[in-house]
């Protein structure tokens, strides 16, 4: 190994991003592999975890989400990534050298004077302090629970959740949390602009605006005698930027790509003098809207991450992981949004009606998790009621200037941003649980139009080569180089077959990178279900039990990747062979399918 790592950058030298992508192409082996009270100890004293961390952190391991030791350390950035390195340096050598592709060294740590064998008697200490404190862990585990029957007891005072949200009023003192996600530095200005400078008290007075999204901002409509109107601002002109002042502090807000909905935001905060960037026209929009090919500018992707059922005449019914086409971010004045079903194998609207903003239907988000926890509901049905997904983003629209430094923040993803990819026939193939995997693979790869993926022997040349590119999707053995590649995937797809990919989660981040999309088959397993697979399950040496624990721990993980997957409910099989005619069926479905694919929410 040492020879793969010759010329390349040490650790601390690597940008923050460029750590995170290392982390997260090794996501779902650190979330199953590593046990998270082994490295809070030293997390704790590089401090980048707080006690508080700490026990959301334990929390999160009784119910599914087994990677927020991970999300939290991502807020901390760069010190959060080294920290979590150094620790599964100390602890889990063979994963921290999968993941970086370098031998555990015994140099001092970047977090303290102490060499890493001090360190691990320190840590040591710190576990036999952890052993002493359960009892009390436990006795506020029991004080949590009586908090959360009193924020129940308060709860089932009011009627109905949109009792509850009658009493949030939709505050315009902050940004739309769909602000949150992340923006270009520079404009992408083309063509002539113009900037001009006019005394305004509230703009929204003096212009009315159309459009949104990637069609632009536009002024419709300008007060005359007002002083945008003196000004030069005139219907048909894109509005690009807006600069002014609020509370002695240069503000600049960026609406080249804004919806609506965030677009009428940002024009409701100036109050005062403004200097706004325009470029004209707008003739495209108009005839879009004349010919009612469009409602207006807004146009974008999003994937569903909550079911909510039609509760008023006219709003649309989603389930959670569902994609839907939003059209209108400012539909009505009670803040929903126009929106439509997507019609699975093209981008053509099904039923339409209303959803409740982003901002609305995160408070309804909370509610629903608040009640998952409550009632402690683990079963696969009501996990797919709400999918978790946090992001850590600093405000889009920020001060300028060298003293404002955007700040952090984590926040629940009702909704998440995706992109329609339609990749060519054959996609690969990955089996889940993976211990399941083994027992199918080699009878699926069996079938005409699919091959198993092999490992290839690398040389310690050619493996430092791969592996600085992110070409080696998995290692077998890592003194050997014997690996997964990418180029071994790609050979199988240009032979117009579908690859069936022994391999984990870990996989797909890397073949997205490639913009290669795998089918993920995600098989559910129940007690039942495996004594049909009882006598191959035993030629392979596994058992019921073990292949149960191993679809226990990946299923959380299932939400965490950036792309839909299927689902085999166990009672559509009964044997083998129905099993494998199954996934033939749903790979062939699912080759059909548009790929939606997520924006990376970090």
């Amino acid at each position: 190994m040492a020879e793969s790592v010759l010329n390349t950058p040490d650790l601390k030298d690597l940008e923050e991003e460029e750590l995170w992508d290392l982390i997260n192409d090794n996501r779902h082996a650190i979330s199953l592999g590593v046990r998270p009270c082994v490295l809070i100890p030293y997390l704790r004293q590089a401090r980048v975890l707080t006690d508080l961390d700490e026990d959301e952190i334990l929390t999160c391991l009784n119910f599914t989400n087994r990677g927020h030791m991970i999300d939290l350390l991502r807020v901390q950035g760069h010190n959060g990534a080294m920290a979590l390195l150094e620790s599964l340096m100390i602890h889990y050598p063979a994963l921290y050298t999968r993941i970086t592709g370098r031998q555990p060294s015994i140099e001092p740590s970047g977090f303290s004077g102490q060499s890493l064998l001090e360190e691990k008697d320190c840590l040591a200490l710190e576990v036999e302090k952890l052993t002493v404190d359960c009892e009390m862990y436990q006795h506020r585990s029991t004080l949590f629970h009586n908090q959360l029957e009193e924020v129940q007891a308060e709860r089932d005072k009011v009627s109905t959740i949109s009792a509850y949200n009658e009493q949030i009023s939709y505050s315009l003192a902050s940004a739309p949390p769909f602000l949150m996600r992340s923006r270009p530095q520079a404009l992408r200005i083309t063509g002539r602009v113009l900037t001009v400078f006019f005394q305004g008290e509230i703009i929204l007075n003096e212009i009315q605006v159309i459009g949104g999204n990637k069609t632009g901002v536009f002024v419709h409509d300008v007060t005359e005698g007002s002083s945008a109107h003196n000004t030069g601002v005139s219907p048909g002109s894109q509005i690009l930027q807006l600069k002014y002042e609020r509370e002695q502090r240069a503000v600049r807000m960026v609406l080249e790509d804004t919806t609506m909905e965030e677009a009428l935001w940002a024009l409701g905060q100036v109050q005062g003098p403004c200097h706004i960037t325009l470029r004209p026209t707008y003739e495209n929009l108009l005839q879009q809207l004349k010919n009612g090919e469009v409602m207006s500018g807004d146009s974008f992707y999003i994937r569903v991450n909550m079911t909510m059922q039609e509760d008023v005449a006219g709003s649309l019914a989603v389930k959670c992981n569902d994609i839907v086409h939003v059209t209108d971010t400012h539909h009505s004045i009670d803040g929903s949004w126009w929106a439509s079903h997507v019609h699975p194998c093209h981008l053509e609207d099904l039923k339409s009606g209303t959803l409740p903003n982003y901002y609305r239907y995160t408070t309804t988000l909370y509610l629903k998790i608040l009640f998952i926890i409550r009632k402690k509901t683990l079963s696969h049905e009501k996990q797919r009621a709400a999918r978790i997904v946090i992001t850590v983003s600093s405000k889009s629209f920020s001060p300028v200037g060298d003293g404002c430094v955007p700040s952090r923040c984590v926040t629940l993803m009702p909704y998440t941003l995706v992109s329609p990819r339609f990749p060519p026939i054959c996609r690969p193939v990955l089996l889940l649980p993976t211990l399941l995997g083994r027992v199918l693979h080699k009878r699926l790869a069996e079938q005409d139009g699919y091959q198993i993926c092999e490992p290839e022997l690398l040389m310690a040349s050619e493996h430092a080569i791969q592996m600085q590119k992110g070409e080696i999707l998995e290692e077998c053995d890592s003194k050997t180089h014997l690996c997964y590649t990418l180029q071994g995937v790609e050979k199988i797809m240009k032979r117009g077959t579908h690859c069936v990919l022994p391999l984990g989660l870990d996989c797909v981040r890397r073949l997205h990178r490639a913009e290669i999309f795998p089918i993920i088959i995600y098989i559910m397993c129940s007690e039942r279900s495996l004594r049909k697979l009882r006598h191959k399950l035993r030629q392979n040496v596994l058992t019921e039990s073990q292949v149960l624990e191993c679809s226990c721990s990946e299923e959380p993980l299932l939400d965490k990747l950036p792309c839909l997957y299927q689902s085999i409910p166990p009672e559509s099989w009964h044997d083998r062979a129905t099993l494998i005619d199954t996934l033939k069926t749903v790979v062939t479905e699912e080759q059909q399918n548009i790929v939606w694919v997520e924006s990376d929410t970090w």
